[in-house]
């Protein structure tokens, strides 16, 4: 498995976004919505809690769109988010924004923040 670093993935996006003349929102919304689909594939019925784990910058911000659709299907979840600075990507807010729209609040975890139990 080929894991890419922060620059390639900045890169490829920059790419792709000029490539389909696409907003970097919609292609986060297209990320969200494959990974959304591969899980759904996998899992439906099942009755298991999902834990998504999301840091503040656009990979973040792909989790909270994954958990907005989620809820859409009327899955079970939970989302974290680790709040290790003030400097969050537009993207990333601008899926907050959507995911508190619907009532759905993530758990914000800071430097003291103790880590949850997952079973």
């Amino acid at each position: 498995m080929k894991i890419f670093s922060g620059k390639q993935i900045y890169e490829a996006d920059k790419f792709t976004i000029k490539k389909q003349n696409i907003s970097s929102d919609v292609l986060m919304e297209r990320a969200a919505m494959q990974l959304f689909h591969w899980l759904h594939s996998r899992m439906q019925g099942a009755q298991v809690k999902i834990h998504i784990f999301c840091g503040i910058g656009n990979n973040g911000g792909d989790g909270i769109a994954l958990a907005r659709h989620l809820w859409e299907h009327g899955y079970n979840f939970d989302v974290y988010v680790l709040s290790y600075s003030e400097k969050r990507s537009k993207d990333f807010l601008l899926n907050l924004d959507r995911l508190k729209e619907r009532k759905l609040w993530p758990n914000f975890l800071n430097e003291g923040s103790k880590l949850p139990e997952i079973h």
